[in-house]
């Protein structure tokens, strides 16, 4: 695994490189390096969000064990790419899931700057200045990985974050009648 080449290549994701998104959504041999850096951008934010005594989810979560969410977590994400793909394809895109997958997997090293939300001063700050260079960064990598146009792009990206807030809205009508029941 040529390590340093695909760290290269996830800085240049990050940095908005059309020609590394690109690059890497095409490349067969960046799928395990993509899933080994996503891994471990996904357990340093998980490692951060435990020890701020706080689950990934925004609600109050101190009287439930840590890992009563990681499937949620995870359902989370895989339903986001689902809706992601159908999306693009939706909007006309004929390119594979995997041209996505790499460069989006590869992007989550863009986690490691999550270290900084432990330090009070700035944590808040960190953290909205990283939710929104992430979507930036998804934006890019739907745009070049599914060869899409702008408008198109920017449809793709919210119509899933829609769907969720949807799901998740609905589910937490149903769970607070079910607790009132």
């Amino acid at each position: 695994m040529k390590t340093f080449y695909y760290l290269n290549k996830a800085l240049g994701i990050i940095l908005l490189h059309k020609k590394s998104i690109r690059s890497v959504a095409k490349d067969k041999n960046a799928t395990m390096p993509a899933v080994f850096i996503g891994l471990i951008g996904m357990a340093i934010y998980l490692g951060i969000s435990y020890t701020q005594n706080a689950s990934p989810i925004s609600f109050d979560t101190t009287s439930l064990p840590f890992s009563a969410f990681l499937p949620l977590y995870f359902l989370t994400g895989v339903l986001l790419f689902a809706f992601t793909h159908l999306s693009a394809r939706l909007f006309g895109s004929k390119e594979p899931f995997i041209h996505f997958f790499r460069p989006i997997m590869l992007s989550s090293l863009v986690d490691l700057l999550s270290v900084f939300t432990l330090t009070p001063q700035i944590g808040f700050a960190v953290e909205i200045i990283l939710l929104i260079w992430s979507m930036i960064i998804y934006y890019f990598v739907i745009k070049e990985a599914y060869q899409l146009s702008t408008l198109r792009s920017i449809g793709v990206l919210l119509l899933p974050l829609v769907v969720l807030f949807v799901m998740a809205l609905t589910a937490g009508v149903f769970i607070g009648i079910l607790i009132a029941v």
